[in-house]
C-alpha cells in the first residue's frame, strides 16, 4: 500500500494510525511500515501486562523486517494518588528509560466528555478545554513527540553524512 501510494504518503511528515491493542495482521503490517511507534500505556496492571505482549510483537516485527524503528511510550490515565498507578509509572521509567516520554497524561474527566457535538462535529478536549491541565499536557506531549522525531531525523542525517 505504501509503495503503491508513495506520492500520496510523501505529502505528509507524520501519519498517525490509532489501532486497537493486540496482536493481529493489521498491527504487524502497520509496525513494519512505521518509522516510529507510539504506545500509550494506561497505568494499570492489565495494561502493563499487555505491554509485554506488545514488546514481543515488536520483536517479531524486527525479525520480519529489521530496521530502525523509534519506540515511544507515554504513561496514560495516571492517578498519582493510587499506589498501582505510581508503581506502574515507576516500572515504565525503570524498564524503558529511553522509550518513556517525560509527559504523563492524567486520568481526567474531560477526556470522557469528548464526543460528538452539533452537526456531527467531533469535540476534542484539546479544542474544548485547551487551557485545562490535561489540555496543556496534551500540547506538551505533542511538542515532546515532535522534538523526538526531529531529533531522530537530524541524527539520521548526521549518521548518513559521510565523514
Amino acid at each position: 500500500l505504501i509503495k503503491k501510494n508513495s506520492e500520496f504518503f510523501s505529502k505528509y511528515d507524520v501519519v498517525l494510525v490509532d489501532t486497537n491493542p493486540g496482536s493481529n495482521l493489521l498491527n504487524q503490517n502497520l509496525m513494519i511500515a512505521a518509522d516510529n511507534v507510539l504506545i500509550p500505556v494506561s497505568l494499570d496492571i492489565l495494561s502493563m501486562k499487555s505491554l509485554k505482549l506488545m514488546a514481543a510483537e515488536l520483536a517479531a516485527v524486527e525479525e520480519i523486517d529489521p530496521g530502525i524503528r523509534s519506540l515511544m511510550m507515554v504513561g496514560n490515565s495516571h492517578q498519582p494518588n493510587t499506589l498501582h498507578s505510581v508503581a506502574s509509572l515507576g516500572s515504565l521509567q525503570k524498564n524503558y528509560p529511553e522509550q518513556i516520554l517525560n509527559t504523563v497524561i492524567p486520568a481526567y474527566a474531560g477526556f470522557k466528555r469528548q464526543g460528538w457535538g452539533p452537526q456531527d462535529e467531533p469535540q476534542l478536549l484539546i479544542e474544548k478545554e485547551p487551557t485545562s491541565a490535561a489540555g496543556r499536557l496534551i500540547t506538551e506531549l505533542a511538542l515532546e513527540i515532535a522534538e523526538r522525531l526531529l531529533w531522530a531525523a537530524s541524527s539520521d542525517e548526521v549518521a548518513a553524512t559521510p565523514s
